[in-house]
């Protein structure tokens, strides 16, 4: 039997690929989408706030974290198309930052 934890960072992860929705995924589930990929982005930033002795560096990434939570509050949740724009722009934004 085999272990099959995962204790990698989340930088060391790789995507396993973009999510995809259909006409059928409600929005309540893209919404959650939405959620996790920006949890993703805002967990890369602090990981940056935190490694970093840099004043500026520190200051920068919390900012950054910041923007990204609050762009996703500013989502409506009835538009399909802002919740999918910005899971696309969030993902691409979490695998620049993870090197992807």
């Amino acid at each position: 039997m085999t272990d099959d934890a995962d204790d990698s960072t989340p930088a060391e992860r790789k995507p396993k690929g973009r999510i995809s929705f259909d006409p059928e995924t409600p929005n309540a589930v893209i919404y959650d989408v939405l959620s996790d990929v920006a949890t993703d982005v805002i967990g890369e930033y602090i990981q940056i706030s935190v490694e970093t002795d840099d004043p500026a560096i520190k200051s920068d990434a919390k900012a950054k974290a910041i923007k990204v939570r609050q762009a996703k509050r500013n989502v409506d949740p009835d538009d399909r198309e802002a919740l999918i724009t910005e899971v696309r722009r969030l993902e691409q934004e979490r695998d620049a930052l993870r090197g992807v």
